[in-house]
């Protein structure tokens, strides 16, 4: 159906005025976010991979986006902030770059997405004070410095290692002037002490069940890496933001099995059969025309 059609929530007393309209709005509301993000085209592309590999993730937040315009006011060129998005975010990460236990079914364990980003987009999430004096921003600012450096440094290298680099089609490297970050974003549970730094915490062994630890670096691997975030699960339903889906599940384990899966092994299948004959009738006419005496 079209975009947000295929949600409605219903009252459960249609008797109570109240709760309908209140449902009402609540429908009208989540429509218009399902509209505002493209859910339609991204549960389409979840269910293509979900065909292909078996399994598909999709990860969902709140995305917040501003632009720099300028205006005239009084003759003279002032700057200023507009909002251009601000409503639910939701994307497919590719499934190589989502690492998992296997056996972990239900996504309650650890879990790292492995993502490349502009250095840019890094540095506007930095914290820091905005105009209106309120702090803003997720990274730690000294980390984001640090990372700048790593990312415009050229890491040694030799003739043969970037001869060896350019072999194959897709084992692509971003050189220094890309400013590209490969950032490993880490949920899943964490020593208290590392949040707390206290040695009776270490001594204590206790964990938090659900922390956040994104790490950035150089995309090439070789420079370096920083911390750039260390904090407990920051939504307030305290999930991680990321849902897995399945087109043929199996019981116990994370991924699933796909469309192409079962049709393969059945040609597979019937192909080994087909040969096997072909074999067989081959080395019963040999042996034939061998034992057989014409005398």
């Amino acid at each position: 159906p079209p975009d947000g059609e295929a949600f409605e929530a219903r009252a459960k007393n249609p008797d109570n005025e109240l709760a309908v309209d209140d449902a009402d709005n609540f429908t009208a509301l989540i429509r218009q976010q399902i509209l505002a993000s493209g859910m339609r085209s991204v549960l389409i592309g979840a269910e293509r991979n979900e065909a292909i590999y078996g399994t598909s993730f999709l990860k969902y937040f709140w995305e917040r986006r501003e632009r720099t315009t300028y205006r005239r006011e009084d003759g003279k060129r002032v700057e200023q902030t507009v909002v251009v998005y601000d409503d639910p975010y939701a994307y497919i990460p590719r499934i190589w770059d989502i690492y998992a236990d296997p056996k972990d079914e239900f996504l309650e364990g650890a879990l790292i997405e492995e993502v490349v980003k502009d250095y840019s987009d890094v540095y506007k999430l930095r914290i820091h004070t905005d105009n209106e004096g309120d702090e803003i921003g997720i990274y730690d600012a000294d980390a984001v410095t640090e990372l700048h450096k790593i990312v415009t440094t050229k890491p040694e290298s030799s003739d043969k290692a970037d001869s060896d680099e350019k072999i194959g089609v897709g084992q692509h490297k971003y050189g220094p002037h890309e400013q590209k970050i490969i950032l490993d974003e880490y949920w899943g549970p964490v020593p208290k002490w590392m949040l707390t730094r206290r040695g009776e915490d270490k001594d204590s062994g206790e964990t938090i069940a659900d922390a956040l630890i994104v790490v950035g670096g150089g995309s090439n691997g070789k420079v370096g890496q920083v911390l750039l975030r260390l904090e407990e699960n920051p939504f307030d339903h305290q999930r991680k933001p990321y849902l897995r889906t399945r087109h043929i599940a199996i019981p116990g384990r994370l991924y699933g099995i796909g469309v192409i899966n079962p049709v393969t092994l059945f040609l597979s299948d019937a192909y080994d059969t087909t040969i096997k004959q072909a074999i067989d009738n081959r080395a019963f006419n040999l042996k034939r025309k061998w034992k057989v005496d014409k005398n």
